[in-house]
């Protein structure tokens, strides 16, 4: 579809204003002359104003002409960041959960310091038209499936590029990448309900290929030691695909006296529907996971999440890779926070209070 001519000039005149580095008082060129500029009717002119006005960039006033409102800066463009998601298959489901957000905080973060986003899909057999299309990429972000024949075509790219997130490897890397801490979320969510007097705590993690999951197992293990808590391998629960309601069932039913459990964002659902199943009073629970789960919390419900967003803090680190290279390449581990409800509290307070009777 074409984009009709006043659209085409209302972004000429917002170019032309963060070109000239026009300030908010100065006045835009006449009608005539921007119609000589982008060879097309006053007609055309006058309707582009008109919505620029109506958004409140600019105001027309009797007698000086059209005045700038608002303040335009000029951005160099840069070049191109490419996000390669290696995938397992391309027919598995959504790019990932909540891609859209990811996308935008991308985009945003991106466009910001010059550069364009680009979003690729491949599997993990490195094809050429994937390849190819990253040839003339500025910077990479890659996650997902790396495998040993991708990461020879990745560093043989010779680009400025950051791992992201939670990443299924058969091959060695030591390049930049930004992660979160999914055992610090674990062990911080027992540390919580330990310290507000709950002593039967279990958890419901994600399958075993996910690779955050052990780490989201050790971190419980490890806060129920901290806290002298026994632990055993019937009070963890790690569900496989396709069988997640059936083995968070076992669970409950071998771990009738749960007072907390901890879940993994993405059994969130299940563990929710099984309880209703159940009729089983709703334990406290912590969701550990990228996100907020919910925008607002039960009072017996916490969210254990990372202090920032992952893609945008992976942004950040590439662009810092790609303007001061050499930059000392780690791991950043993103360090979460707790968000609760404020009934919280008084809620643990009357189940303890309750259990003493």
């Amino acid at each position: 579809m074409n984009t009709p001519k006043y659209s085409q000039v209302q972004y000429g005149v917002l170019n032309l204003i963060a070109e000239r580095g026009l300030k908010p008082g100065d006045r835009i060129p006449v009608e005539k002359e921007l119609a000589a500029l982008f060879g097309v009717s006053v007609v055309t002119v006058r309707a582009a104003m008109a919505n620029l006005e109506n958004q409140g960039i600019v105001h027309r006033q009797q007698g000086r002409g059209t005045i700038l409102q608002q303040c335009m800066r000029h951005q160099d463009e840069l070049g191109t960041i490419a996000w390669l998601d290696i995938r397992d298959t391309l027919i598995d489901g959504p790019i990932l959960r909540d891609s859209k957000i990811d996308l935008t905080q991308l985009d945003h973060t991106a466009s910001r310091s010059g550069y364009t986003m680009r979003y690729l899909q491949a599997e993990k057999t490195p094809t050429h038209s994937v390849v190819k299309l990253l040839q003339n990429v500025s910077g990479l972000l890659v996650s997902g499936f790396i495998t040993g024949d991708w990461m020879k075509i990745i560093k043989g790219l010779d680009l400025p590029l950051v791992l992201v997130g939670s990443l299924y490897s058969d091959a060695d890397y030591d390049l930049p990448h930004v992660d979160v801490a999914w055992e610090e979320m674990s062990r911080m969510s027992v540390e919580f309900f330990a310290s507000r007097g709950l002593r039967k705590i279990i958890l419901v993690a994600s399958a075993g290929f996910f690779e955050p999951t052990a780490r989201i197992v050790e971190g419980y293990r490890r806060g129920m030691r901290e806290q002298g808590l026994p632990v055993t391998t019937e009070m963890i629960c790690i569900t496989e695909d396709r069988q997640e309601r059936h083995l968070i069932h076992d669970l409950l039913v071998k771990c009738p006296d749960a007072e907390a459990i901890v879940v993994e964002y993405g059994k969130y659902v299940y563990l929710l529907e099984e309880l209703l199943l159940m009729r089983r009073e709703m334990p406290f629970l912590s969701v550990v996971g990228l996100f907020p789960q919910l925008s607002e919390l039960p009072p017996r419900i916490i969210n254990i999440i990372p202090d920032g967003d992952l893609w945008k803090e992976a942004a950040k680190v590439l662009i810092a890779e790609m303007t001061r290279p050499g930059t000392e390449k780690r791991t950043f581990v993103l360090p979460c926070h707790c968000i609760r409800n404020a009934a919280m509290e008084d809620e643990i307070q009357k189940f303890n209070s309750m259990r003493k009777i």
